[in-house]
């Protein structure tokens, strides 16, 4: 390398930082700084932007939907379904609890006996009083009433006939 020699007059700053040869980061800075615009053009080039936008309103299928609506209440176990999953007739949607209908269900069995074993009752006394013979067990809780109510039947039959025998002799006289 020639060192250069000029006088002090030829000299201004200007003139000396144009001439001077520049330091290495400045170089490598300006590298990485057109880099980083270059690759910041390529992206908003190429680069697709999402528009966001956000606002209130009701989403609605084409198809028509159903509401669905147990008839017993009670509380919700489990739920089998997803929430936009198509769903066919049969699919067990929800499990509810049904302890109360359970009981429910234990009360009505047992009122549908006593009424049935009422009923046989009432037949058993309907025979009773047509034929006239006494068709209850006597030592039965259940038919207990009824026997009860067949005999005062009797009781009262027999006092109606012995009035009615009365009367009929009382007019005979």
């Amino acid at each position: 390398m020639r060192d250069i020699i000029k006088n002090l007059d030829e000299i201004t700053d200007s003139r000396e930082i144009l001439e001077a040869k520049p330091h290495p980061f400045t170089t490598i800075f300006i590298y990485i700084l057109i880099a980083i615009l270059f690759s910041g053009f390529l992206w908003a080039w190429f680069g697709e932007k999402e528009i966001l936008v956000k606002a209130t309103g009701v989403i609605q299928p084409e198809e028509d939907t159903y509401k669905i609506a147990s008839l017993v209440s009670g509380k919700v176990e489990s739920i089998n379904y997803i929430n936009g999953k198509i769903v066919n007739e049969g699919d067990i949607l929800l499990t509810i609890n049904h302890d109360e209908l359970d009981l429910q269900k234990e009360s009505y069995e047992n009122s549908i006996i006593d009424l049935e074993n009422e009923l046989a009752n009432l037949n058993k006394f309907k025979e009773s009083v047509n034929d006239g013979k006494d068709y209850f067990d006597k030592n039965s809780e259940i038919e207990k009433e009824y026997y009860e109510k067949y005999l005062n039947y009797k009781l009262s039959l027999e006092q109606s006939e012995d009035q009615l025998k009365q009367n009929k002799t009382q007019k005979s006289d």
